[in-house]
């Protein structure tokens, strides 16, 4: 995403260039994920459409996952993570790779 301490802290894969540096272009997920780079091992992505069991979603929902190695019980990194889901469901839908409307679901 032409961040250095970015790019050499993470490793970014999409089929899409652009969209994954307009997704990065945000700069709280981009702290975000920095605010949890001291993690052994985690990953975010979309799974194409099938659930995390194995059923089908229906035609054209994806699930954003996100999977860490271990067990975590950190209670602030578990919040950033629930932030950072919230924030790329949010840039997901400014960007119109998610639902056209902007769903009207608040975290707090």
């Amino acid at each position: 995403i032409e961040d250095k301490i970015f790019d050499d802290t993470f490793v970014l894969k999409s089929k899409n260039p652009d969209k994954i540096r307009a997704l990065f272009n945000d700069a709280n997920i981009k702290n975000d994920f920095l605010a949890l780079a001291d993690l052994s091992q985690f990953q975010v992505k979309v799974q194409d459409d099938e659930g995390f069991w194995g059923q089908r979603f229906p035609d054209g929902v994806d699930e954003l996952y996100l999977e860490v190695v271990g067990i975590l019980k950190d209670l602030e990194k578990l919040k950033i993570m629930f932030k950072l889901f919230a924030e790329i469901m949010d840039r997901l839908c400014e960007m119109g790779s998610a639902y056209e409307a902007r769903p009207t679901i608040n975290l707090r």
